[in-house]
C-alpha cells in the first residue's frame, strides 16, 4: 500500500490508490521516481495544455511516459506541432503513447508517405486518428 507522501503529485491529479497500484504492477520502476521528476512531467503535460483530468488518463494509460527525458519529450511536441497538429492536449490524450515515439519514427513515417504520394496534411490526418501507423 501506498503512503500518500510517496507520490504526492500523482495523487494530486486524481490518482486513487487503486490506480497506483496498477500503474505499479505495469510499471514497476515508477517507485524509484523521485517525486521531484514526476511533478516535472506533470508540469511538462499541463504546459502543452492537458487538463488534471488528461493528465491522469495520460499517466494511467502510459505510465512508462516518466521514463522520459524532458527534453526529449519537448522534441517529440515540437516536431508534432510542426505537423500542423494543433491540439496537442487532445492529440496526447487520445494517444499517449506516442509520448514513447522516437522522432525519427515520427519523420520516416511522414518521409515514406510522402514518396508513396500522400500530401502531408493526408499524412498527418491520418496519423492524427492512427497514430500506430508508425509501428508499420
Amino acid at each position: 500500500i501506498w503512503k500518500r507522501g510517496k507520490m504526492e503529485e500523482l495523487y494530486n491529479i486524481g490518482i486513487s490508490s487503486n490506480d497506483l497500484e496498477n500503474i505499479t504492477y505495469s510499471y514497476p520502476e515508477i517507485r524509484l521516481i523521485s517525486n521531484e521528476d514526476i511533478k516535472s512531467k506533470i508540469d511538462f503535460l499541463k504546459r502543452i495544455g492537458c487538463t488534471d483530468y488528461q493528465v491522469r488518463n495520460i499517466v494511467i494509460s502510459n505510465p512508462w511516459y516518466f521514463r522520459r527525458e524532458l527534453t526529449e519529450l519537448e522534441k517529440i511536441i515540437n516536431t508534432i506541432l510542426s505537423l500542423g497538429i494543433s491540439n496537442l492536449s487532445c492529440f496526447i490524450n487520445d494517444n499517449p503513447f506516442f509520448l514513447n515515439k522516437d522522432i525519427c519514427e515520427i519523420i520516416d513515417y511522414i518521409n515514406k508517405a510522402l514518396r508513396n504520394g500522400q500530401e502531408l496534411k493526408t499524412a498527418v490526418f491520418m496519423l492524427e486518428d492512427n497514430p500506430m501507423l508508425i509501428d508499420k
